[in-house]
């Protein structure tokens, strides 16, 4: 509150759980004329708690900017109202993910097709489900490879199950990585498994790297990856449509590149860094000129 009456901002805007309720108060109290919170994915409380801190902090705000309307549809349930709700999509440096050799720890020249995955080694992801799948591809004679990119409390579970479905040759295991730019082209199919996502950045920078992407379609991931067109959409949890589409994405080379390249284009023209500040910018203009006239 000594920063805000300080600085009297037009504008104060939370970010993620805890900073949400910090600038919702901090804001109301300082009479603060533009509260924002932002949505960044669906309801995954772990507490009743929570739950109710939430509802709490959607009260304070006078907006609501959410990563999609699947977000955004969360916040209108948690009392924000509809017209208060802004969505603004997150957006990628789509040059960082052009022209970059491909690192040796994803391909080590024995040729086999590579699938690989980006993110946390938590629950939400699913990767139990992804390695269902695989396990499945691998009872039809599919060869290849499985590159996990990201660390977390669920990786020794993730590890046994890898054991017990016979995959230990064929997955890997790479911990985080700083240069995702530099692996990701590296990956024949790029899969995202989750069971809930509010916008997968993980999606977003392999589609800018122009890699053919099988998804599940949850949360705000059908807002940016079309079936058919940029990739492939399979219902969360079923190993047998998961096992489909990445047979699929690895038996039709150039209908899986044909929409890694329409994924790419779609990055850049509706997903890129600029955008996504040029929606910001528009936001607070908007919300301060009409708190202003009002």
């Amino acid at each position: 509150m000594r920063h805000v009456l300080r600085f009297r901002p037009d504008v104060i805007q939370g970010y993620l759980f805890g900073p949400n309720l910090f600038a919702a108060l901090a804001g109301r109290l300082c009479g603060v004329a533009v509260v924002v919170i932002s949505k960044r994915q669906v309801d995954a409380f772990e507490t009743p708690r929570q739950a109710a801190v939430q509802r709490f902090t959607h009260r304070l705000a006078t907006h609501v900017v959410a990563v999609s309307e699947a977000v955004g549809e969360t916040s209108v349930h948690l009392g924000a109202p509809r017209e208060r709700v802004t969505v603004i999509p997150n957006g990628v440096d789509v040059d960082r993910f052009a022209g970059h050799e491909v690192d040796p720890a994803v391909r080590d020249g024995e040729g086999v097709p590579v699938v690989g995955s980006v993110g946390c080694l938590a629950a939400r992801k699913d990767y139990p489900t992804l390695l269902e799948a695989l396990a499945l591809l691998k009872g039809r004679g599919r060869g290849f490879r499985l590159v996990l990119v990201g660390d977390g409390k669920e990786r020794p579970d993730l590890e046994r199950r890898v054991e017990e479905l016979g995959l230990s040759e064929r997955v890997r295991f790479l911990g985080e990585r700083p240069d995702v730019e530099r692996l990701l082209p590296g990956m024949d199919v790029f899969v995202l498994s989750s069971r809930e996502e509010g916008i997968p950045n993980a999606l977003l920078e392999a589609m800018a790297a122009a890699r053919p992407a099988v998804a599940t379609a949850v949360g705000g991931t059908p807002e940016v990856l079309e079936d058919g067109r940029t990739g492939w959409l399979v219902p969360p949890g079923d190993p047998a449509a998961l096992a489909a589409a990445l047979d699929a994405a690895l038996t039709d080379r150039v209908e899986a590149e044909r929409r890694g390249a329409a994924a790419q284009r779609a990055t850049r023209e509706r997903m890129s860094i600029d955008v996504m500040v040029g929606r910001h910018e528009r936001f607070y203009l908007d919300a301060v000129g009409g708190r202003r006239s009002a």
